[in-house]
C-alpha cells in the first residue's frame, strides 16, 4: 500500500463524490437518529440532498484547478442548503473551500487546517452554537486531523483518525445532550458527518492500494443519481380545479377598514356576512384596522357592507376568470420559448413585482398555498417536506422583483436556509420574520400594511407572530421519549408552538386535548387546517365536536400540508 502525501483536483472530486455516496447508502439510518419523531423535514434527507448540490455543481462546471473545484462545490452546496442541517454542512464546506486557498494540491496539513477553518464558520454561522451536535462532531474530528497531519504525512493515516474521533464523539453526544439521551439516539448531524468521513477514508485507502491513479472499480456508478431537480416556485394564485359557479372563478376582493368602535367585533360581523357572499374568507382585526380577504361574484356587496363600518383605507379586486385566461396564455407561450425569460419574469405575478415590499412565504398544502397567494404573498416550495433549499429562495426573491422582501419560513428547519439570503442578495433588502408554523406566516402576512416601510412592517409582522399559539397534530412515526414524555409510533403528538402536551392513542384524541390547551374564556372562533391524509368527512365530524364541547364556532378548512394533520389556531 502506497503512501498518499497529496491529492490533485480530480482526486479531491472523487474524494467529495464518496463522501456523497457513503451518505447517500445511509440516509435512512441518519434520519432514524433524528429526535423528533415525526419526519418533518429529517437530517440524513436533508444533508444528502445539500450536499448532492454541491456535487452538481462541481460536475457542471468545467473546473480547471482545485481551488477552482472547491469553490464551486462550496457555492453549489450553500445554494442548495435545505434544513438546518443542510446549511451548516454549507457552512463546514464554506470554510474548508477558503483554507485550500489557492493551493494547487491538497494535502494531509492543508486538510486539516481546512477542516478547522470550517468548524470555525460553521460555530459563528450559528447563533446559539450547542455541544452535543454536528458541531462538536466535526470540531473534534478537525483536531485529530491536526495531529494525524503533525505525525505523519499520509491521507490514508489522517483520514483514520477523523473516522476515529467523529465516531467517538459521536457516542458522547448523548452525554453532552439531554434531548439526545432520553430520547435514546445520537445527534444525528453528527452521524451524517460520520458517513461522510467513512467515504473519505474508503476512497483514499482504494487509492492507496490501487497503487496509483484513480481505481475505475470505485468509482462505477458513483455519479449516475446525480441529476438535476428544477425548483417549483409557486406563483400560480388560482388553481384550475378551484372554479366558482357559472364557470367563472369570481373577484379577489380586498379591502382595508378603518373602524370607529371594536375591531374585533367588525371582525366578526364581516366573517359571519361575507361568508354567505364566497369563499377563501380571511378576516383578521389589529388595533383600529380590520383587512378583509375573500372570492366572490359579487364584489360590489362587499365594499358597500364593508363601508358600513367605517372609512376604506385601501380597495384592490381583481378579476380572476381574466388573471386565469392571461395565465393559460402565459403558459402556451412560456412551453414554446421557456429558456428565454428572464429570472423576474418567470416569478411572481406583476402585482408583487412592483411593490416596494415583497412578502414571500414556504408552504406545502394546496390550502395554504392558496391562502398565501390570495393574500398576495409569493409561495415558495421546497420539494422534500416544504423545506426550500437556498436557491430557491433566492429564486423566489429574483422573481418577486422588489426593492425589499420579506421571508417566512413558517417550520423552524426552514429558518436557517432563509437566513443565508440576506447575505446572498446584493441589490435588494432582506428580512427573515422566523414563523413556526403556516399559521403563524399567515398571521404575519394579514398585519402587512402595504403603506408602511419594511421596518414598520417587520415590527407589525412579528408582534403578530409572537402574540399567536398554534396547535399541531401530527403521528410519531417511531418510539421514542420527546421532551419528557413516552412516544409511541402510530400514537398521536399534540404540540401548542412546538411544545408537547400529549401523546394519544387518535390523532381526534390529540386534537381535542390541544384543542382544551389552546382555548381560552374569550375566544370565538377556532380554525383546524386539515393535512392531506384527513377525509372530507372526518372534516365535518370535527367541526360538529369541537362546537359541542367548546363555546365557539369552528371553521375546518383543508390545507394539504403532508406531515400534520391538523393545525389550530383559535380567535
Amino acid at each position: 500500500m502506497r503512501k498518499i502525501s497529496e491529492l490533485n483536483m480530480d482526486e479531491f472530486r472523487n474524494l467529495l463524490g464518496f463522501g456523497h455516496a457513503s451518505l447517500q447508502q445511509h440516509v435512512a439510518q441518519v434520519n432514524a437518529q433524528n429526535v423528533f419523531p415525526v419526519p418533518d423535514g429529517d437530517t440524513g434527507t436533508n444533508m444528502e440532498m445539500s450536499y448532492a448540490s454541491g456535487m452538481r455543481a462541481v460536475l457542471k462546471n468545467d473546473v480547471q484547478t482545485l481551488p477552482g473545484l472547491a469553490k464551486a462545490f462550496a457555492e453549489g452546496l450553500l445554494m442548495g442548503a435545505r434544513g438546518n442541517s443542510g446549511v451548516i454542512l454549507s457552512q463546514l464546506c464554506r470554510g474548508f473551500q477558503k483554507g485550500i486557498g489557492t493551493s494547487a494540491v491538497l494535502t494531509p496539513t492543508l486538510f486539516a487546517q481546512s477542516l478547522e477553518a470550517g468548524v470555525a464558520i460553521a460555530y459563528r454561522a450559528v447563533s446559539k452554537p450547542v455541544e452535543g451536535t454536528i458541531l462538536t462532531v466535526a470540531r473534534e474530528a478537525a483536531a485529530a486531523a491536526s495531529l494525524a497531519a503533525h505525525e505523519s504525512n499520509d491521507f490514508c493515516g489522517v483520514m483514520d483518525a477523523v473516522v476515529t474521533a467523529a465516531k467517538e464523539t459521536l457516542s458522547r453526544t448523548p452525554e453532552l445532550l439531554p434531548v439526545l439521551r432520553q430520547a435514546g439516539v445520537v445527534d444525528s448531524g453528527g452521524q451524517g458527518f460520520v458517513f461522510l468521513c467513512e467515504g473519505f477514508l474508503r476512497y483514499v485507502k482504494g487509492l492507496a492500494e490501487a497503487g496509483g491513479g484513480v481505481p475505475p472499480a470505485l468509482l462505477d456508478g458513483m455519479y449516475e443519481s446525480l441529476q438535476t431537480t428544477d425548483s417549483k416556485l409557486a406563483t400560480v394564485a388560482i388553481a384550475a380545479d378551484s372554479r366558482h359557479e357559472f364557470g367563472e372563478f369570481g373577484y379577489c376582493t380586498e379591502v382595508l377598514v378603518r373602524v370607529a368602535g371594536s375591531a374585533d367585533a367588525v371582525a366578526r360581523k364581516f366573517r359571519d356576512k361575507f361568508s354567505k357572499y364566497g369563499d377563501s374568507l380571511v378576516v383578521v382585526a389589529a388595533d383600529t384596522i380590520v383587512r378583509v380577504h375573500v372570492h366572490t361574484l359579487h364584489p360590489g356587496k362587499v365594499l358597500e357592507d364593508a363601508l358600513t363600518a367605517g372609512s376604506l383605507l385601501q380597495v384592490k379586486v381583481e378579476n380572476m376568470t381574466e388573471q386565469h385566461r392571461e395565465l393559460v396564455s402565459d403558459d402556451e407561450l412560456n412551453s414554446k420559448n421557456k429558456s428565454d425569460a428572464p429570472a423576474a419574469e418567470k416569478g411572481a405575478p406583476q402585482s408583487l413585482r412592483s411593490q416596494a415590499v415583497a412578502v414571500i412565504s414556504a408552504a406545502s398544502g394546496a390550502g395554504f398555498e392558496e391562502v398565501f397567494t390570495s393574500l398576495g404573498v409569493a409561495v415558495v416550495r421546497g420539494i422534500q417536506a416544504g423545506n426550500p433549499s437556498t436557491e430557491e429562495w433566492l429564486e423566489a426573491v429574483a422573481a418577486a422583483g422588489a426593492e425589499n422582501c420579506i421571508l417566512l419560513p413558517n417550520n423552524k428547519n426552514v429558518w436557517m436556509a432563509a437566513e443565508q439570503v440576506p447575505s446572498l442578495v446584493k441589490s435588494q433588502r432582506v428580512v427573515v420574520i422566523p414563523t413556526l408554523t403556516p399559521l403563524h406566516g399567515i398571521e404575519a402576512a394579514v398585519a402587512y400594511l402595504p403603506e408602511q416601510s419594511l421596518e414598520a412592517n417587520v415590527e407589525r409582522m412579528t408582534a403578530a407572530v409572537e402574540a399567536i399559539v398554534v396547535g399541531q397534530v401530527a403521528m410519531a412515526v417511531k418510539d421514542t421519549v420527546y421532551q419528557d414524555k413516552p412516544v409511541r409510533a402510530g400514537e398521536y403528538l399534540g404540540l401548542l408552538n412546538d411544545e408537547l402536551q400529549v401523546v394519544g392513542s387518535t390523532r381526534e384524541e390529540a386534537l381535542m386535548e390541544v384543542a382544551r390547551w389552546i382555548y381560552r374564556d374569550n375566544a370565538e372562533l377556532m380554525t383546524i387546517f386539515c393535512g392531506e391524509s384527513v377525509s372530507r368527512d372526518e372534516q365535518i365530524g370535527l367541526q360538529k365536536l369541537v362546537e359541542e364541547r367548546f363555546p365557539l364556532s369552528c371553521e375546518v378548512k383543508e390545507g394539504g400540508q403532508p406531515v400534520f394533520d391538523y393545525l389550530i389556531v383559535v380567535e
